[in-house]
């Protein structure tokens, strides 16, 4: 796949959701695939499918969410009968892209590899849904508990790597303060937009997503932080590939930092 083609498919009027994000989840993947024994677990073909997932994840992103999109009654909600519609559709385009003439990577496979690397890649990306986020976390946790995990059973290989490329995604409150900071502000942008056309269309505006009612950041962040971003990281570095150390230690240096900013009173308004 040409990234230039990839690249060209993602929306510029996004403030979040556009091929910066695509390329530093990407980026973010392969840091997380070098953190242990990870990128010497996973058999080729997987780590292949995991970062050509990657960049591909957000690809034609329109900058609202699956509840928008479901509520609203959209064309893509409907195309793909409200089941994860945005995922779904990131998939489908990067597999119509990969038809266009120089773009398909995926011709060195034989019919057998192709089709499993085509499954990798719609499993990656369908992981990366907020609404598999706790079943995921449940079941790598209950695997740990029980057997273990091993990257050569392929079930466990395919939640584990899902799982990473969802971390990727919301990785931003795994990052130094300073590009965390500015990577909340630009999806708090992209949010807050999304809360206008809910209120343009009638429609109830989803709570965080309200610019006339805005919601701490400390308060929004935190939530976030603590209860999606942190068990995620936790139950990845459970397992004996990851070693997640260093980001955890940032997400609480950041959970620190907004603490001390609510404590001070010191909230600044988001675009």
């Amino acid at each position: 796949m040409r990234l230039a083609s990839l690249c060209a498919a993602y929306l510029t009027t996004n403030p979040y959701h556009n091929s910066v994000h695509g390329a530093d989840v990407c980026q973010t993947l392969f840091c997380l695939l070098q953190s242990g024994s990870m990128m010497h677990s996973l058999s080729n073909k997987s780590k292949f499918a995991l970062l050509l997932s990657s960049v591909a994840h957000d690809v034609a992103h329109p900058g609202y969410n699956n509840n928008f999109l479901v509520n609203s009654n959209d064309p893509t909600a409907i195309t793909y009968h409200y089941d994860s519609p945005l995922e779904h559709m990131h998939s489908a385009k990067a597999f119509e892209i990969m038809r266009m003439p120089g773009c398909d990577v995926l011709s060195f496979f034989d019919g057998e590899n192709m089709k499993d690397v085509r499954a990798m890649i719609v499993s990656n990306i369908l992981a990366t849904d907020m609404e598999s986020h706790f079943g995921s976390i449940s079941n790598l946790n209950q695997r740990l508990a029980s057997t273990g995990v091993s990257m050569n059973n392929e079930n466990d290989a395919n939640l584990v790597a899902g799982m990473m490329l969802h971390a990727a995604d919301v990785s931003n409150p795994a990052k130094k303060w300073e590009y965390y900071r500015k990577w909340s502000e630009l999806v708090m942008s992209e949010f807050y937009r999304q809360g206008d056309k809910e209120r343009e269309l009638g429609m109830k505006v989803t709570k965080g997503y309200d610019r006339m009612n805005k919601i701490p950041q400390s308060k929004f962040q935190n939530g976030f932080l603590a209860f999606i971003v942190q068990p995620l990281y936790q139950a990845l570095h459970k397992s004996e590939y990851l070693n997640l150390n260093v980001q955890l230690e940032q997400i609480n240096d950041n959970l620190s930092s907004w603490e001390k900013i609510a404590e001070n009173g010191e909230e600044v308004e988001n675009l």
